[in-house]
């Protein structure tokens, strides 16, 4: 699938009643992108498959075995001899040659995962998720601005429980409460120190 389509896909399939949900699911789950990461190792329980596009995925293990047999180790090393020539006569026209092609047609696309879901997205999938969600907070969609909100104020609570001023529920509800009705980013410590001195307050009332 393009990029243009698997797009229309995700937007098709959140216009939907059913599909809104799932596509809610997915955008917690990976976002920030800091929640997503390639699969290294192959879980046999899982079904490593896109789920926006269909394909089947690889883990990095799946690649290295693939690379690693004799066959792919003899077409690497073709590769990079054939490379160091090129570069040695000052060619800079130089590209893969057929030795590769053997292993790339055997190459799937990694599985981008999350441990938030037990669903799989292909690294193409992925990155036209994040476009869905980039563009649809531009547009003022007012759902997917909740839900980017309502991650970062999550996010933000973590944070403040590891920097020592969220130590109860009550200052969980109100940093919550701040970060989901405000522009402030998790990076942002000056944010932070004024999150302090609120809770400072809170607790005086």
């Amino acid at each position: 699938m393009t990029n243009e389509e698997i797009y229309k896909k995700i937007s098709d399939t959140y216009a939907s009643e059913k599909g809104k949900g799932f596509i809610t699911h997915l955008l917690r789950s990976f976002f920030p992108v800091n929640k997503a990461h390639y699969e290294f190792f192959k879980d046999e329980k899982k079904q490593y498959k896109c789920c926006i596009t269909g394909e089947e995925l690889f883990t990095k293990e799946d690649l290295f075995n693939i690379t690693m047999t004799e066959e792919g180790k003899q077409a690497l090393m073709e590769d990079f001899k054939l490379m160091a020539k090129s570069i040695a006569n000052g060619d800079k026209s130089y590209t893969h040659p057929d030795s590769l092609m053997k292993i790339k047609e055997q190459i799937k696309p990694l599985a981008v995962i999350s441990e938030q879901s037990n669903k799989c997205l292909s690294q193409q999938a992925f990155e036209q998720l994040q476009n869905f969600y980039m563009s649809e907070m531009l547009k003022g969609n007012k759902h997917i601005n909740w839900i980017a909100n309502n991650e970062r104020a999550k996010e933000v609570v973590e944070k403040g429980k590891k920097e020592g001023f969220v130590n109860n529920k009550k200052q969980e509800k109100v940093v919550h409460k701040v970060m989901e009705h405000s522009t402030l980013k998790l990076g942002d410590f000056d944010a932070l120190k004024e999150l302090r001195k609120k809770l400072a307050k809170q607790e005086n009332v």
